[in-house]
C-alpha cells in the first residue's frame, strides 16, 4: 500500500503529498526491509521539504534518516 501511495503521490502535483508519502515508505522499508533503501527516499522527503520551506517536514525527515541508520547499525 505504501509503494502505491508513493507512486500516486508521484503522478499527482502536490508536493507535499510527495513529502508525506517519501516519508512514509522510507520508514516502512527502514522498519520492515532494508534501511539502506530506506535513505535514499527520506534524503528526497528532505529535499522536497527544504525546497518547500516546510521546518516541520524538514525536522521529522532528518528524525527519520537518523532512525534508518539507527535501524541500519550505522550508530553502533
Amino acid at each position: 500500500a505504501c509503494e502505491e501511495s508513493l507512486y500516486l503521490a508521484r503522478l499527482s502535483a502536490d508536493p507535499r503529498l510527495l513529502l508525506v508519502a517519501l516519508r512514509v515508505e522510507g520508514m516502512r522499508r527502514s522498519d520492515e526491509d532494508s534501511p539502506s533503501q530506506a535513505v535514499p527516499l527520506l534524503r528526497e522527503a528532505l529535499r522536497h521539504a527544504d525546497a518547500l520551506g516546510d521546518d516541520y517536514g524538514a525536522a521529522v525527515a532528518l528524525n527519520s534518516l537518523g532512525i534508518a541508520a539507527d535501524n541500519a547499525g550505522a550508530t553502533k
